[in-house]
C-alpha cells in the first residue's frame, strides 16, 4: 500500500516537473514572422532604438549601431515577434546592409569618395561615412560602388568600382 502511494506520488510529480518544463518551453519559443517595416528610426526615451510605422512602434534588436540612421526613414527587413523587430537588413535610399549571421553587418552603396585630414570619407543619404581600404587614394573625387563592413559609421571597403 505505501509503495503504491510512492509510486502515484513520484507519477504525480514527475508529470508536474515535464509539465512545467514543457510549458515553460513554449512561453520562451518565439516564432517571428518575417516581414517589412518602413518607418522613422528613433531612440525611445527608455534607451532602446525603435522603428515607427505611423501606426506602430516596433523595438529594434540586430547586431548594428543604429545610431548613424536615428532621424531618417528607412526600410527594415526581418522578423517579427509581438513588438520586437529582429533586424537582418536596412535601406535607405542607395544604402543596403545585410546580416551576415556572423556579427557583421555587409554594406554596399555608391558615393564619391573624399579625403580628409585622416583618411577618407564618403557621404550617402546624409550620412557621413569614414572609409579604409587599399586603393581609396587612386578615386578621390570619384564616384564609386563600395562594399564593405560596417561599424558604426566605420565603412571597412572590401570591394569597390568606378561608376
Amino acid at each position: 500500500m505505501r509503495s503504491t502511494r510512492v509510486v502515484a506520488g513520484l507519477i504525480v510529480l514527475m508529470a508536474a516537473v515535464v509539465g512545467g518544463v514543457v510549458a515553460d518551453r513554449a512561453m520562451v519559443h518565439a516564432t517571428t514572422v518575417d516581414t517589412e517595416v518602413t518607418g522613422a528610426l528613433r531612440q525611445d526615451t527608455e534607451g532602446p532604438v525603435v522603428i515607427d510605422d505611423g501606426v506602430t512602434a516596433y523595438t529594434v534588436v540586430g547586431g548594428m549601431d543604429f545610431t548613424p540612421f536615428l532621424g531618417q526613414t528607412v526600410v527594415l527587413d526581418g522578423g517579427l515577434d509581438q513588438q520586437t523587430l529582429y533586424v537582418r537588413a536596412l535601406t535607405l535610399g542607395a544604402i543596403h546592409l545585410q546580416d551576415q549571421q556572423d556579427g557583421t553587418f555587409t554594406m554596399d552603396t555608391a558615393g564619391t569618395v573624399e579625403q580628409i585630414r585622416d583618411g577618407f570619407q564618403m557621404t550617402v543619404e546624409g550620412i557621413e561615412f569614414t572609409l579604409d581600404g587599399d586603393g581609396l587614394d587612386q578615386v578621390v573625387g570619384q564616384t564609386v560602388q563600395v562594399d564593405g563592413e560596417l561599424i558604426g559609421n566605420y565603412l571597412t571597403v572590401t570591394a569597390m568600382h568606378p561608376l
